[in-house]
């Protein structure tokens, strides 16, 4: 479950606080002789990291989002063959993966990232990895993660249990992966 990067004792974000709810300040502001008209923030931390997320999941990702089979499977692999000796720097270098297309690309683009902590403490088979915020993450991400059998989650309907999740979070965010007090946290 650490796919879902929740546990006790890490603190995650939710889509209640100031900076998602856009409550922190006020628009416009006026700075020196312009005006800044607004900022949007974006929560990488929900989305999948193209430098540490396993085939299968990069595969599954595809798939939620509309790329047939056979296809996501070869340019997810093909994805982690290139970042073996090409790390990514930014989204966008996944577009000189063999196999990427433009429609693939934007059928993924808002749920890759290149940012989000990397966590030494969940091992891949071969190194750290970095888990999504399960109260930022998208559907297509969540059933991705659900539907890929490699990860052993045992998940008979991805879809349903992504909803689920989704309506939980909407009411009371995921704090904790397990709490005796609910009250205060809505544990997994």
């Amino acid at each position: 479950l650490d796919a879902l990067f929740i546990r006790v004792t890490y603190e995650i974000d939710t889509n209640t606080e100031p900076w998602s709810t856009g409550t922190y300040q006020t628009y416009p502001i006026s700075l020196g002789g312009g005006t800044v008209q607004s900022v949007s923030i974006t929560a990488e931390q929900g989305k999948v990291h193209l430098n540490t997320a396993s085939q299968t999941l990069l595969r599954y990702l595809m798939q939620e989002n509309g790329v047939a089979s056979a296809t996501a499977n070869t340019v997810a692999t093909n994805i982690v063959s290139y970042r073996t000796s090409n790390p990514f720097d930014t989204i966008e270098e996944v577009q000189q993966v063999s196999g990427m297309t433009s429609a693939i690309y934007g059928a993924i683009d808002q749920d890759i990232t290149v940012y989000p902590y990397i966590n030494p403490n969940a091992q891949r088979p071969t190194a750290s990895r970095a888990p999504v915020d399960i109260n930022l993450v998208s559907r297509q991400v969540l059933e991705a993660i659900f539907d890929a059998p490699a990860l052993s989650l045992g998940a008979t309907d991805a879809a349903s249990l992504a909803t689920d999740i989704i309506n939980t979070r909407t009411a009371l965010p995921f704090r904790a992966f397990y709490s005796s007090d609910i009250a205060v946290f809505t544990d997994f």
